[in-house]
């Protein structure tokens, strides 16, 4: 039998160039008022081709990395149903709810470091978002995931996340020096994050402006720390009663913080489980309600490109997966990245296929 170790070796060094680079400038948020529990997510970068994935509960997966493992590797069975949004294919998101209203996103962080090699299973960095939307309902039980599992990859630049509950509570993960270091409740003074700049220092350059203890005007530039402090600003001065919706206004933030590449505008509705988005490839805004999809893992798997030319509730058009749309997603990446082969594009199309339906 032909050894799966090469492709395995190939499979990380391509999933590597999919976490976007020098050009992302992603923004993520969580909007609060008496009524509303809104998160709002700015996808930035050169690539906006995805599919909306509806993932089931109930289904064995493990994580792809076995071959290069000197650990175990993670392995769970999906407890919630969730809807993702995939750009390097099923099972690998950049962000998603489940059916508990828990949502997780990930945007670049260049000064992380994820742990080394110990005796906890591994899983890589995209389908670590997968993992928690599958098994968790609430920032605590995210927080705790660090003592099950550990991230591996071999990339110098990693990720850090973002994440919310229904209860309202959000945390920010990120990995510095081989740890985990976690902003949450007392320590999370805003309920937002930017690429590429720790929490921390977010928050110390947030402290020199106006409004926030320091006399500088709020900036206009492009850099996420400027980003980070007009969604802050926003964030803290909606006035309810004279300011238009929330829905709108989280909007408004997103175009606030828009730049020249953003690719994807989301908005999750966390109280009603409701998802809404649109695309630079299509601006009318769509959404529909996780509570109208089946999560049961023995009926057919729905998913729909992101960038269909529809508007309003798009349910209906969600059509059934198959491991062709899956390939053609994939395939699409050989026109933007070097060294995909064929063979690498089939293993990461295939991969999914491995899951398996406990009924």
């Amino acid at each position: 039998m032909k050894s799966i170790y090469p492709i395995f070796l190939l499979f990380l060094a391509i999933i590597a160039c999919l976490v976007p680079q020098e050009t992302q400038s992603c923004t993520s948020f969580c909007f609060e008022t008496e009524d509303e529990l809104l998160f709002g997510r700015s996808f930035d970068w050169h690539v906006g081709n995805g599919l909306v994935i509806v993932n089931k509960r109930n289904v064995s997966k493990s994580a792809w990395i076995g071959a290069l493992s000197d650990s175990p590797v993670a392995a769970w069975t999906s407890k919630y149903g969730s809807i993702t949004f995939n750009h390097a294919g099923r099972e690998l998101p950049f962000g998603g709810m489940n059916e508990a209203g828990l949502v997780v996103e990930e945007l670049l962080f260049r000064k992380g470091r994820y742990p080394s090699k110990d005796s906890r299973p591994a899983i890589g960095h995209l389908q670590w978002v997968q993992y928690q939307l599958d098994n968790y309902s609430t920032i605590d039980e995210v927080l705790s995931s660090d003592s099950h599992i550990r991230i591996q990859s071999k990339r110098k630049n990693v990720l850090h996340y973002i994440a919310c509950d229904r209860n309202g509570n959000c945390a920010i993960i990120e990995f510095i020096d081989g740890n985990m270091v976690y902003h949450t409740k007392e320590t999370m003074r805003v309920k937002a994050i930017t690429n590429t700049y720790t929490y921390e220092q977010s928050i110390e350059y947030l402290g020199l402006h106006t409004g926030f203890g320091g006399k500088f005007p709020i900036p206009t530039g492009s850099d996420g720390l400027h980003r980070f402090t007009r969604a802050a600003n926003l964030l803290k001065n909606y006035d309810q009663k004279t300011s238009k919706s929330a829905m709108d206004y989280v909007f408004d933030i997103l175009s606030n913080v828009r730049q020249h590449n953003t690719l994807w505008n989301i908005v999750y509705d966390m109280k009603n489980l409701r998802i809404y988005f649109r695309t630079s490839e299509n601006h009318k805004i769509r959404y529909f309600d996780l509570e109208s999809f089946d999560f049961f893992c023995d009926t057919p798997l729905k998913v729909l490109d992101i960038n269909a030319e529809l508007s309003g509730n798009v349910k209906k058009h969600f059509i059934d997966y198959t491991k062709q749309i899956n390939r053609r997603l994939v395939q699409e990446l050989k026109h933007y990245y070097e060294n995909v082969s064929e063979e690498s594009i089939e293993f990461i199309s295939q991969a999914p296929e491995r899951t398996i339906c406990i009924k």
